[in-house]
């Protein structure tokens, strides 16, 4: 891209060239580099310059500037590197890097240094500060510089992925790596910013030791309002489901400052960017503006998360549905309605249940009339599933029927409601509680596919905004496995007859 570019380093105690093949930082070759052998306790730079790039033609403020180097373990020996931008031959800012574990690494060994600027710019240098060991070769394959350009406003209610080149998306090394040294390993960060949505970073962690792993995405040239969801398309290998939400932490952050901090079951479930049985996203709605996301993997003594996948870094605008039709069964469900899955009211509860589960949660909140979350409750008293499903914009009326479409082919419908409970709540206060024979209505819909499948609920005395559905073994019944498909609303509106006119009393 550039035609007007020079390279300069320091020179040796000699009067000589420190680094080997130095014009190779700046040729059309990425894979060569320049190379400098640090002795002991020695110091030595590298830097590139744009010689285009003066006064009102400097890199402004707000690119990143950096290095890529060779992959070193900065912390056994006892070395720094500092990246350091000048304007012309005035010294800008200046960030230094004691350990590499917070950087980036590539599938050639090589790692990212360096930072956001604040300040205007035209040479990026390296500096190698060598420690204790007494030899050891750093290589500095080219110098870079990102430009930051808005991306579009994200579709309402669908899942958008902060990737490049579409939004200025790029890994936050500050806040990117492992906890510590030899706990495990995080390998091509960089893929979750790319624009492949099958392409993944992985995160891996030793077992038996308490490790955590992080990866942060900045988005340099957006800052998105309160309001949004934010967080992670992911998978893992041992944890699926509601089972890995206990080990994750979700954060925000605006221009390096914290935010939010949302952990464990208070996170939300919403549609994974493409299907599959282990993709989920996770997150939460946030309340304070930010352009970073950052997700935490903890692992705690004694327990092995295996590896995860983590694909991308998400956002979604939410924005109202449409008003419920008039006496019409609607499936609410995404990108039509902004719902997610609340997590820390989707479940097990009870005894411990060796066998019972609940899979595919998100699947209750697409779009897909098929698509449907598996409750396996084995024999036994005192357990229960329950998956809970939220619109964070609307307040739904007092009036309106809340309930579930449902299926369990092994059980009529009486002997599901015996063990079914269905809650509804407003900003997090529970409003009703409907269970069994006595509450509940089981009716046959336009939505049903068979004699199997019933919408179960109740007809609400108070406005609401979250709905819960949650199934009980009692003495008398064993569930077995129910399919949840969607949340089902109905809106009632009084009919005026007029007079010597027939009506049949069908839906809608």
């Amino acid at each position: 891209l550039y035609t007007n570019l020079s390279v300069s380093n320091s020179t040796g105690f000699l009067g000589g060239d420190d680094w080997n093949n130095k014009g190779r930082l700046i040729d059309s070759d990425i894979t060569n580099s320049a190379s400098w052998s640090a002795i002991l306790l020695g110091s030595s730079w590298i830097e590139a310059r744009d010689l285009n790039a003066s006064g009102a033609n400097a890199f402004p403020a707000g690119y990143y500037a950096g290095m890529v180097i060779n992959d070193l373990d900065l912390v056994s020996l006892g070395a720094s590197v500092r990246i350091t931008t000048y304007l012309d031959n005035t010294e800008q800012e200046s960030q230094t890097f004691s350990s590499l574990l917070s950087t980036l690494l590539d599938n050639g060994g090589r790692r990212r240094v360096g930072f956001i600027t604040t300040k205007s710019f035209n040479r990026i240098r390296l500096t190698v500060n060598a420690g204790v060991t007494l030899i050891f070769t750093i290589n500095a394959f080219y110098a870079e510089v990102f430009k930051p350009c808005p991306g579009p406003e994200p579709v309402c209610n669908v899942t958008t992925a902060l990737n490049r080149t579409t939004y200025a998306a790029v890994i936050e090394p500050s806040r990117t790596g492992l906890s510590g040294i030899s706990i495990g390993t995080l390998a091509n960060p960089d893929r979750v910013v790319n624009s492949d949505p099958n392409d993944f970073a992985t995160i891996s962690l030793n077992v038996g030791v308490l490790a955590s792993g992080s990866i942060s995405v900045r988005n340099l040239a957006d800052t998105y309002p309160a309001g949004y969801f934010a967080g992670f398309d992911i998978s893992s290998s041992t944890l699926l489901g509601l089972n890995l939400l206990g080990n994750v932490t979700i954060q925000t952050y605006l221009n390096g400052t914290l935010r939010q901090t949302v952990s464990s079951n208070n996170l939300l479930l919403d549609v994974p960017l493409l299907s599959g049985s282990s993709r989920q996203t996770i997150g939460f709605i946030t309340n304070q503006s930010f352009n970073e996301i950052r997700l935490t993997l903890n692992q705690p003594v004694g327990v092995s998360l295996g590896s995860t996948q983590v694909y991308n870094a998400v956002v979604k605008r939410f924005c109202a549905g449409p008003a419920l039709d008039c006496n019409t069964s609607t499936s609410v469900v995404s990108p039509i309605y902004p719902v997610v899955v609340n997590a820390n009211r989707t479940g097990i509860d009870g005894l411990a249940c060796v066998g019972c589960s609940i899979d595919n949660t998100e699947r209750v909140i697409n779009a897909n009339s098929t698509d449907f979350a598996s409750v396996v409750l084995v024999a036994g008293v005192g357990i229960s599933g329950s998956v809970s499903i939220q619109d964070p914009l609307t307040d739904y009326a007092a009036g309106t029927f809340a309930g579930f479409d449902i299926e369990n082919t092994s059980l009529v419908s009486a002997d599901i409601l015996n063990g079914l409970t269905i809650r509804t709540y407003l900003n997090g206060v529970l409003r009703e509680t409907k269970s069994g024979l006595n509450d509940l209505i089981s009716v046959s819909t336009s939505l049903l596919t068979d004699d199997g499948r019933r919408t179960v609920g109740f007809i609400t005395t108070q406005s609401f905004d979250e709905v819960r559905i949650t199934l009980s073994n009692t003495v008398s019944v064993n569930l077995g496995t129910t399919r949840i498909y969607k949340l089902v609303l109905k809106r009632f509106c009084e009919v005026i007859l007029e007079c010597n006119q027939t009506y049949f009393l069908k839906e809608p």
